[in-house]
């Protein structure tokens, strides 16, 4: 149905839209059900139908004579009248002129906004290169920005060209990216699983192993030095001389 807020509630541009999408709908409805052989009240009839309870108790606001009631032109009329606010040209030319690609934001749908809004912008003749131009001073990505200055005669069918190839080039290479690291994560996965926990078990047991094996070894060897060392230090200067003076009683010389 049509919207159903009242002009100068804040919504006036999202109202408009939606009044505008109502009446396509409803042309394509009168014309496949062949209500335009139809005699105007009843028309008017099917009209006051397809728009719902709430926007009919704006249509009585709208102070239309029963003639009028009656004629389905004249009931659009009043709508767009009641909906549609009073274009700014400046307003819309200011937010053509700030308009910018946002981040993440497709260029098909930059195009596509740019396009709405100079419909109000009263362009004429100079739309389609002031397009052209506000796509290059809006698109985001620097490096297509400077294709689109390097490129003589540029025209808005060319620049449209250039960046939506290169906004379809770049979704490619991060599509083949993404593909490298899931090969990679892959690869990774099958190298654990030939190893197996099992095995890397194994390598440290027998790690720990030789290492205590080394030092076993090495306690050994320093035991054997010590033994060694021992038997074959020098007599002590003092055992000597007690070794070396006789006995008191039989008058020989004993070992210690």
């Amino acid at each position: 149905g049509i919207p159903e807020t009242a002009q100068g509630d804040g919504n006036d541009r999202r109202s408009s839209e939606e009044l505008e999408k109502f009446k396509e709908n409803y042309q394509l409805y009168v014309t496949a059900s062949g209500c335009y052989a139809r005699d105007k009240p009843v028309q008017a009839a099917v009209l006051l139908h397809c728009v719902g309870e709430e926007p009919r108790e704006i249509i009585k606001t709208l102070e239309l004579s029963p003639e009028e009631m009656r004629d389905p032109d004249q009931i659009l009329m009043k709508l767009d009248a009641h909906f549609v606010p009073a274009s700014n040209v400046s307003i819309e030319r200011h937010k053509f002129n700030t308009r910018v690609q946002q981040p993440q934001e497709s260029f098909d749908n930059f195009l596509k906004d740019l396009k709405k809004i100079t419909a109000e912008c009263e362009f004429a003749s100079l739309k389609d290169g002031l397009i052209k131009d506000r796509i290059v001073c809006g698109i985001n990505d620097a490096r297509v920005k400077e294709r689109l200055l390097r490129e003589a005669n540029l025209d808005l069918n060319k620049a449209v060209l250039i960046c939506r190839a290169a906004e379809q080039s770049q979704s490619h290479i991060q599509q083949l990216s993404q593909s490298k690291e899931t090969v990679v994560e892959v690869n990774e996965l099958r190298r654990n699983m030939k190893t197996g926990p099992g095995r890397n078990s194994n390598k440290r047991n027998n790690a720990a192993a030789l290492s205590a094996g080394q030092s076993s070894s090495d306690d050994k060897r320093g035991s054997k030095m010590e033994s060694s060392a021992g038997a074959s230090r020098p007599t002590d200067f003092r055992e000597q001389h007690v070794q070396s003076q006789p006995c008191g009683k039989c008058g020989k010389k004993h070992k210690s």
